[in-house]
């Protein structure tokens, strides 16, 4: 049995997303046979932010006036975003947004070592690998969509908004996930429609239902050593580190710091000896360590990127 590939439909404000999102679910109930199954229509996945602020009552405010505030929201955005997408898995479905959005403000309003902490959540784990599986459809920045509606934080400027748009495909670069930019400069609903359809029929129109358990699966095993994961994981103890000395003087803190750097740096030893049995993979590893590097900003893995190209 097969299932349809999910669609994410991300980017900056403002930039057509949920216009978009609202357009194809319409073409699917429209148009069922374009769907070349007799599976379900798809699952809309909207809102998921606006609901968290919501019920935590947070506002927009809270993203740039307080860093705390700002990485526990995207924390329980993230968390969010995972459930929905669990609830959805029984079927497929069109995303508003992705779980790659709390990383991406988090890196712009909390900092990358912070962000750190965001990728080790398992809630990321499994997010990414569906993202990969899937269609990831970015809409640029720069159109003439940016209203501000009171709820969502808007850019301070236009500099700021596209340069938003770079950092979600800088991010999606740096955990190698394919994306599809949609220019702003194609502002006809229907042409855009049609853009993400295009996409969406041409590149594996379904996958194996197999293959995608084995996705989930694999999102949660964690007994294969990965050198990516354990120097995001030693960024992120190396925050708590940081966080733990201003905000309190309990040693527990620092002690589980020191155990989080511990297991990271096993991890990447265990992931370095493995990877010498597989130099066939050096080179793509290499790309994606360096460029993950310089996202959360670890000279180290910058380094050992470089080497093995």
């Amino acid at each position: 049995m097969a299932t349809l590939r999910n669609i994410y439909v991300i980017g900056a404000q403002s930039t057509g997303k949920t216009t978009l999102v609202n357009a194809l679910a319409t073409h699917f109930e429209r148009h069922p046979e374009s769907m070349r199954s007799t599976e379900y229509q798809p699952k809309l996945i909207k809102e998921v932010a606006r609901g968290v602020l919501q019920r935590h009552s947070y506002t927009a405010d809270d993203i740039v006036s307080s860093k705390s505030r700002a990485l526990e929201l995207q924390r329980l955005i993230l968390e969010a975003q995972c459930e929905a997408e669990k609830a959805a898995s029984k079927q497929w479905y069109i995303s508003d947004r992705s779980g790659l959005d709390p990383l991406v403000y988090a890196r712009l309003f909390v900092g990358w070592d912070e962000t750190s902490i965001l990728i080790q959540e398992q809630s990321w784990q499994y997010l990414q690998e569906m993202m990969r599986s899937g269609l990831v459809i970015v809409c640029e920045s720069g159109g003439e969509w940016l209203i501000n509606d009171g709820v969502r934080l808007m850019p301070q400027d236009r500099d700021a908004w596209l340069q938003m748009h770079t950092t979600f495909c800088e991010t999606l670069d740096g955990f190698s996930i394919k994306y599809h930019v949609l220019p702003a400069a194609l502002g006809d609903l229907d042409e855009r429609v049609e853009f993400a359809l295009t996409r969406w029929r041409t590149v594996h129109t379904s996958i194996p239902r197999s293959i995608t358990s084995q996705l989930r699966m694999s999102s949660s095993n964690t007994d294969n050593p990965s050198m990516l994961h354990g120097h995001a994981a030693y960024v992120a103890g190396a925050a708590k580190e940081a966080i733990g000395t201003y905000v309190s003087s309990d040693p527990s803190w620092k002690e589980a710091a020191a155990e989080t750097k511990d297991g990271a740096v096993a991890e990447m030893r265990a992931a370095k000896e493995q990877s010498q049995d597989q130099p066939g993979k050096n080179e793509t590893v290499g790309k994606v360590k360096e460029k993950l590097g310089g996202a959360v900003g670890c000279e180290g893995m910058v380094g050992e990127g470089k080497e093995r190209q």
